[in-house]
């Protein structure tokens, strides 16, 4: 349903495609789990198989560095004189890549979801001819990434010199990495709402702000790091499903502990 109203997909018979000479690409569901061992966060999502075939200009969209969240760490730690505590706001953008325009002049079909296929269209071998990004199509993640700088160059933000996915709002003093659909901002609660609202106006998004006031959490995960405030500071702790990642690909689940080292 989300898909045909963000008309992901245009259906067209299989053989207007294959006239056109238009790639037609398998597609699946994907389940995966998002949170760890105790505290599972389960997610579907329909994707394309797209493999790697040949080159394409403008495929890839880089992510922001580490340093990128420790400075954002580290500005919100800094307040000046007479300025109130800053918060922390991360917006997460459901289903990002359907906001995203295919490159002008590509042209993908994709072969649609059962839930999608009527009687009809099963006798006449439809398939979705791309209109937006899809999750597995090989450009979908740039295809973002140049929406998002249109997006945030609109509401007066810089890009980053160093890299294409930090922002600095120089009148609101508000800092922003954004990796994938996850937007992490730093700034003064009253900059940071102003920004939630922008958001708003353009994506579809889920809204958590971490700081030291009673209407704001005190931990949340962002890029799969734990970030916390205490009356003592800012912490961040490193992913926690490394370690079971280490454990399983070592084959020691259920394993016993041992008392001494290297045994």
């Amino acid at each position: 349903g989300y898909a045909r109203d963000k008309k992901v997909w245009t259906k067209i018979p299989r053989s207007t495609a294959t006239r056109n000479g238009w790639k037609v690409i398998k597609s699946k569901w994907i389940d995966i789990n998002k949170g760890d061992a105790k505290n599972p966060i389960y997610r579907s999502r329909f994707v394309g198989k797209e493999f790697n075939t040949g080159d394409i200009d403008g495929l890839f969209a880089g992510p922001p560095p580490l340093e990128a969240l420790r400075l954002i760490l580290s500005r919100t730690a800094t307040t000046t004189k007479g300025e109130g505590p800053k918060t922390i706001m991360i917006n997460d953008v459901s289903r990002a890549f359907f906001e995203a325009p295919m490159q002008a002049g590509r042209h993908l079909c994709v072969e649609l979801p059962a839930e999608d296929m009527s009687e009809e269209d099963k006798k006449k071998d439809m398939v979705g001819y791309l209109n937006q990004s899809l999750y597995g199509t090989r450009d979908a993640a740039a295809n973002f990434q140049k929406e998002v700088t249109i997006f945030m160059m609109k509401c007066g933000f810089t890009v980053g010199r160093y890299n294409p996915c930090t922002y600095f709002h120089k009148c609101k003093g508000l800092r922003t990495l954004v990796h994938g659909d996850d937007f992490v901002t730093s700034g003064q609660r009253r900059e940071c709402d102003w920004f939630k609202k922008q958001l708003e106006t353009r994506f579809s998004i889920k809204t958590k702000i971490v700081g030291l006031r009673d209407d704001e959490e005190k931990e949340e995960r962002i890029l799969n790091r734990v970030i916390r405030v205490t009356s003592q500071g800012w912490e961040m702790e490193a992913d926690q499903r490394h370690a079971d990642i280490i454990v399983e690909q070592m084959n020691l689940k259920g394993a016993k502990g041992v008392s001494s080292p290297g045994e």
